[in-house]
């Protein structure tokens, strides 16, 4: 998010049961899922103004309830992503997403083929809302951090694309505004390309 659509790092915070180190291991080691995420909801200072989504394919995992419970109490947003719609599940949240994905190929687990729709799903929630926060200028992502050689590339292959601009124009235009390209494309809607 904060790469790719220049949304502030803090803007997005990422809880996982058990915590990210085990997010790569086993993340149903000790019954992390079964413990409260109340206390790091607390730590992350999580407020009315926040919207909280959990994903739980079942939609039974405790750490994500509480997670939404929590957010919902306190006036927050909240909206669980699950496989199925399930109506007598959601009192403690807002939204329900339900991903209908039916059964795996191979049966036992629920986070193959659903848990590809549900990165597709948080895709398509934060695109929306970064196309709803002003962060895309048509259909290119013009508030992207230019911290390396190829995303400058990009910044200057959207220049060129958007204003029909020579290369070098391009990189002018963005070296003059600190490699910044949402800088560089109001600089030329406010004046004109340089010339």
């Amino acid at each position: 998010m904060a790469c790719t659509f220049g949304f502030p790092r803090d803007g997005v915070i990422t809880l996982i049961a058990g915590g990210l180190a085990d997010a790569a291991f086993d993340i149903e080691m000790n019954f992390e899922e079964d413990a409260s995420a109340v206390p790091e909801m607390l730590i992350a200072s999580v407020n009315k103004r926040d919207i909280v989504v959990g994903i739980s394919v079942s939609g039974s995992a405790y750490y994500v309830q509480s997670a939404l419970a929590y957010a919902k109490f306190i006036g927050a947003g909240s909206i669980l992503i699950q496989e199925e719609a399930d109506d007598s599940n959601n009192s403690f949240c807002d939204k329900v997403i339900s991903l209908h994905t039916g059964g795996e190929v191979i049966s036992g687990s629920t986070r193959m083929k659903a848990g590809t729709v549900t990165k597709k799903t948080l895709n398509f929630l934060s695109t929306t809302t970064m196309i709803r926060l002003e962060k895309v200028h048509g259909v290119f992502m013009t508030n992207m951090e230019c911290i390396n050689e190829k995303l400058l590339l990009r910044a200057k292959h959207i220049l060129m694309s958007l204003y029909n601009l020579p290369e070098k124009e391009s990189l002018a235009l963005l070296e003059s505004t600190g490699n910044s390209l949402n800088e560089a494309i109001k600089l030329i809607d406010n004046s004109g390309p340089l010339s």
